[in-house]
């Protein structure tokens, strides 16, 4: 019997979620020597294509893309609060 068919975004899933856990982990390295990063990037679609090895596949890419849409978007991110008010200036 085939095994069912899983989302490309599935097989990143793990490797966006360590990327996540980096990111909470270098902010609060920053934070603790009294500086910041900009909210509105880190982190980020973009930033975890970066950083997980894909091969410039864009396919892949769009994969990673989508994994780590899939893992924030139940719960706002860092910097949610910043881009909400930014939209409602536009």
């Amino acid at each position: 019997m085939a095994e069912p068919a899983r989302p490309a975004a599935a097989g990143y899933a793990g490797q966006v979620r360590e990327y996540l856990a980096y990111c909470a982990d270098a902010r609060g390295q920053v934070e603790a020597r009294g500086s910041g990063v900009d909210a509105r990037y880190h982190p980020s679609a973009d930033g975890a294509v970066k950083m997980i090895p894909h091969g410039s596949d864009r396919v892949r890419a769009e994969a990673i893309r989508q994994a780590f849409a899939e893992l924030t978007s139940a719960v706002p991110g860092p910097g949610a609060e910043a881009q909400a008010e930014l939209e409602a200036s536009l």
